[in-house]
């Protein structure tokens, strides 16, 4: 039992990050669409951009 219990927590762990980095995030500054050499991310409800692409 404690087996199956930790094999469903350890796939509930791996599972839950996964739609954050799934998702295609698109920046868009004054109507055009940017592109980074990082991808943004989204984490804690907030998205992250790389600095250095945005200036």
């Amino acid at each position: 039992m404690k087996k199956v219990f930790s094999s469903l927590l350890v796939m509930l762990m791996l599972f839950a990050s996964v739609p954050a980095y799934a998702q295609d995030i698109m920046v868009v500054i004054d109507e055009q669409e940017q592109s980074y050499d990082q991808n943004p991310v989204i984490d804690n409800g907030r998205t992250l951009v790389p600095i250095r692409g945005i200036f």
